[in-house]
């Protein structure tokens, strides 16, 4: 990241709302970007990180550290900013599980085109979900919002959502299982 970008993030007093979408193939969005939005730790209210392309291969893995910033309410990260590998562990829970964090959007959009899913959802991703579910009951977590941000696709086409066989039923039982722990689902564009 520039030095340049590095001064801005420090220009003002108290950071409350920050989107960034990165434009160009890898790149880091770990520890360096982070250490950079920890200036604004106590002040940090929303945070929305977008995709213009798919991961390069020097794209790190980590998830960003919600768990960090204390009066973090919205979290929303491209699929690009997952693992890879999408097993949830303690260490995912650890990361995103912050003690105010409300609001989770994962992006499955390619920001510059905005009109196609970027990549699959499927069972992985509708497991990885499951387990972050499982992680907010497990600790008592604040999520109450989940939305998976597919564009503009509808459940109206007769597409499946993501091209990969995955059911807009799929996607609405999974809802639906998240509702007796007080978790809303959502998904279609992002309504913010």
């Amino acid at each position: 990241m520039p030095i340049s970008t590095a001064l801005f993030l420090q220009w003002p007093k108290a950071l409350t709302h920050l989107s960034i979408t990165i434009r160009r193939d890898g790149g880091p969005l770990g520890y360096a970007w982070h250490s950079m939005f920890l200036i604004h730790k106590d002040t940090l209210k929303s945070v929305y990180i977008s995709n213009r392309l798919p991961r390069g291969s020097s794209d790190d893995e980590e998830l960003f550290p919600a768990s960090a910033f204390p009066n973090l309410e919205t979290l929303g990260i491209s699929q690009w900013k997952t693992p890879r590998d999408l097993h949830f562990s303690p260490a995912d829970a650890d990361a995103l599980l912050g003690p105010k964090l409300k609001t989770f959007v994962w992006d499955f959009r390619i920001a510059k085109r905005g009109l196609r899913a970027s990549s699959p959802f499927g069972e992985p991703e509708e497991l990885w979900l499951r387990g972050l579910v499982k992680a907010v009951m497990t600790r008592n977590a604040s999520i109450r919002r989940i939305h998976i941000d597919i564009g503009n696709l509808e459940p109206d086409s007769l597409e499946s959502p993501l091209e990969t066989g995955y059911s807009w039923g799929a996607l609405d039982k999974m809802c639906v299982d998240f509702r007796p722990f007080g978790i809303i689902c959502s998904y279609g564009r992002e309504p913010f």
